[in-house]
């Protein structure tokens, strides 16, 4: 370390460059780079950083991190009065924040900008949902009206999909607002209940796909029509000279991970998938204890043709469709195998809108959940499966660490490197990344989309065996048409995958990936089956820990 120079270096003097560092001594983590600040906990001997970038502050250098909600950290690594590092760099250049030095460095200077936005709440539709993306989440909109929902929503005690439900809206229901939120893919209304005086959030459109849930007397949502960030800055650079061997690649083995281990449900047969509608008897129907043709199970009461009734779930059983109903009890509404002759032509009676004809009734959702599972999705007209894979069944794969491709697998894999390597014009300095995507990973809706998890361990496993620098899936990871509980245990499982390269990963986000098929088209909008931002760091990221 060039001490002189680093004293030298004003305050506040950063590299914005990350790395990991292996502490050799114990060093207290702090909210502010000032060694009189209380230490928050401490880095202990031996343990690692992943940090963000380099500060010079006082009498030390510090390295920066933010943590998963958003909180920025500051550890000390070295003194600059004595040239003592607290340990060595482990990856990433081992430069410090010095302005100016023998051995060469960087200077600059420039002022950020500041984000802005014009327009606030001046567009409706999908004119504003296609520009959603450049408004932050949880920005309000101070706007009175009131909103008549078409379809059955729930209150929440914030603007999230994952927060706790307070209880339902049902259509029909007007609610007199005082602001909107964007927030978590959704636009929702904020008002007091007038019971409680607590301040309540429901959703009243959905942003992608763009969805109102019903009619606005004051049109205009909370995204900015216009504003991407406006600021200026410059800034001039002057290299310095290095000496060393050039970086190795390969990649940074992050170590054996801890798989979460979870397997898919056995068997759907009987299996209740939630749901939220009304059916409307085309044809009268007795209702039972149990989804079974049992005189046993009878109970007395026939819905009769023309009625509407409502139904919070859906089961099979006796090679029927049934629907359970709130007060426990069952109805069947038609014959698995006239999946087939569904009519998709929406019709609307006693006036509730329909927009599906299976079996014997009108459903007002869109879907059946057997139209997405095998064998059944056979008897549909989905196109999601090919008749090559008739004689197949569904073969459920254990992630395990030790997974070892087949001899055939293996060769192929070679292969493929050689060519990686023989058509690549690489450098010492090259980024080698492992990119999957749109996996659509589902454990029961055919055998190739259940097939997908062993195609996601043959890339890990090239990516450990051959060396990346990186692992990216840009997103759908599943394909987000189960009920939330089936779908958390297949990203889990994928996220397993991923794991067995022992790599770095990314995981975007894809449309598929909230889950948001199975709440949009089997429970008609049913935010509790969705999966939030919560869910997704919780399965995704939470293991990614910046100290370990």
């Amino acid at each position: 370390m060039d001490t002189t120079a680093a004293q030298n270096t004003p305050d506040g003097y950063t590299l914005s460059e990350s790395g990991q560092f292996q502490f050799n001594t114990n060093c207290k983590v702090r909210s502010t780079p000032d060694m009189s600040a209380t230490g928050e906990s401490t880095v202990k001997a031996g343990s690692y950083l992943n940090f963000d970038g380099r500060e010079k502050n006082g009498n030390h250098f510090w390295f920066y991190y933010t943590d998963a909600t958003g909180v920025t950290h500051y550890v000390p690594y070295a003194n600059i009065d004595d040239g003592q590092y607290f340990g060595s760099f482990t990856n990433g250049s081992s430069d410090d924040p010095i302005q100016s030095s023998s051995t060469g460095g960087n200077t600059g200077s420039g002022d950020g900008g500041s984000v802005t936005g014009t327009g606030l709440g001046t567009l409706t539709g999908q004119d504003g949902a296609n520009v959603a993306n450049q408004t932050p989440d949880g920005t309000s909109l101070a706007i009175d009206g009131s909103f008549t929902f078409d379809i059955p929503m729930a209150a929440h005690t914030d603007s999230t999909a994952e927060s706790s439900v307070v209880g339902p809206i049902d259509a029909g229901t007007t609610l007199n607002y005082n602001g909107k939120v964007k927030d978590d893919n959704y636009y929702w209304l904020r008002y007091e209940d007038v019971s409680t005086g607590n301040t309540l959030y429901a959703p009243y459109a959905s942003i992608d796909p763009f969805q109102y849930y019903g009619t606005d007397s004051n049109p205009g949502d909370p995204v900015y029509a216009s504003g991407t960030g406006t600021g200026s800055g410059s800034g001039t650079g002057t290299g310095g000279s290095s000496t060393g061997s050039s970086r190795t690649q390969g990649g940074t083995d992050t170590g054996t991970p801890t798989l979460s281990g979870q397997t898919p449900v056995s068997s759907l047969e009987g299996y209740e998938f939630p749901s939220n509608g009304i059916v409307h008897m085309d044809s009268g129907a007795a209702t039972r204890t149990a989804p079974v043709f049992d005189d046993s199970h009878e109970t007395g009461t026939t819905h009769k043709a023309g009625d509407n009734v409502h139904y919070v779930a859906k089961t099979n059983g006796n090679d029927r469709m049934w629907v359970k109903f709130t007060d426990g009890n069952y109805m069947p509404i038609g014959k698995l195998d006239t999946l087939s002759g569904h009519d998709k032509s929406s019709g609307t009676f006693n006036g509730t809108k329909f927009h599906e004809q299976v079996g014997y009734v009108h459903d007002q959702n869109y879907e059946q959940p057997w139209q997405d599972i095998w064998p059944y999705i056979q008897n549909t007209t989905n196109t999601d499966w090919d008749s090559l894979e008739d004689s197949n069944s569904i073969e459920t794969e254990t992630v395990d660490t030790n997974f070892t491709p087949s001899s055939d697998e293996q060769t192929q894999l070679e292969q493929f490197n050689e060519q990686v390597n023989n058509s690549a014009d690489q450098h010492d300095d090259d980024v080698l990344i492992a990119y999957i995507t749109d996996t659509h990973y589902d454990s029961y809706k055919t055998p190739a989309t259940a097939r997908v998890l062993h195609s996601m361990m043959l890339m890990s496993w090239y990516a450990k065996t051959y060396g990346v620098d990186l692992v990216v899936h840009g997103g759908d990871v599943n394909d987000g048409v189960k009920p939330k509980d089936l779908s958390k245990i297949d990203v889990n499982r994928a996220v397993d995958a991923i794991k067995l390269s022992q790599r770095p990963y990314i995981i975007l986000q894809g449309n598929h990936d909230d889950n948001s098929g199975y709440a949009r088209n089997i429970t008609r909008n049913d935010t509790t089956q969705v999966l939030g931002n919560d869910d997704a760091w919780n399965i995704r990221g939470s293991q990614l820990s910046r100290a370990v």
